[in-house]
Parts: structure tokens; sequence; C-alpha cells
């Protein structure tokens, strides 16, 4: 229950795409699986970099511009319709914040090693832009 809590909170600071959800659609849009709808390894790719943001919001480092310009790759690149885009952004907000969940009961420690590990990956998971 806690992780859909985070989930709806990290909805409320998503840009339109995602406010117009309620937790019981976000809760309806996570029953499918997101490879079913962008497939399996561009599903992995989503949830490498929710994870990473996940923890680079746990550290109150900046997380958004990876989230943007993931959504960014699937809205212009990939032309996505509304309804794929608000699954994207579901699924990101539960393995977002399941990874704080995480880093809340792990407690890692939030220095400069660790941010530029988590922005590095992030960077090159990015760079490696949609897999089909």
């Amino acid at each position: 229950m806690r992780i859909f809590a985070l989930a709806a909170l990290t909805l409320l600071a998503l840009p339109a795409t995602a406010q117009n959800l309620n937790e019981a659609e976000a809760r309806r849009l996570l029953q499918t699986p997101l490879s079913a709808t962008v497939g399996a390894r561009e599903a992995e790719r989503i949830q490498q970099i929710a994870v990473l943001n996940g923890l680079l919001r746990f550290c109150r480092w900046r997380w958004e511009p990876n989230f943007e310009r993931l959504l960014e790759q699937h809205r212009q690149g990939l032309h996505r319709p509304e309804a794929e885009m608000q699954r994207i952004v579901v699924w990101h907000g539960y393995w977002q914040g399941a990874a704080q969940q995480f880093a809340r009961n792990d407690r890692p420690a939030c220095d400069d090693a660790m941010q530029a590990s988590l922005r590095d990956q992030a960077a090159a998971a990015l760079r490696a832009g949609p897999q089909r």
C-alpha cells in the first residue's frame, strides 16, 4: 500500500500526462505489465531509470531531467499516444516509489560517488534510447 501512496505522490509532481489520474486509475494501469505496452526490453529500461530516479530522489538530488528525457523519447521520438504515456508514467512512479522505500530501509550513503554513479547509469540508459 505504501508504494501506491508513493506512486500517487510522484504523479502529483508530474506534467499533465499523469495529473488527471487518481489512485484507482493508477492501480488499474498497474494491473497490466508495462511490457505489454512497450515490450520487455523497454520496460526493463524504464524500470532501470525509475529505480535510479528513486535513489536520486531519496538523496534529494535532481531526478526530473532523467524523467523528462525519458518521456520525450517516447512522446516525441516514438509518438506514443497519451494512454501509453500515462501507463509509462504510472509504472515509472511505481518503480521509483519502490526504490525510495528500499532506500529508506537500507539507508545508503548519499555521497558524491553515489551521485556520480547514479547519474552516469541514468545517462547511459537514456543514451541507449527506447528498445523495441
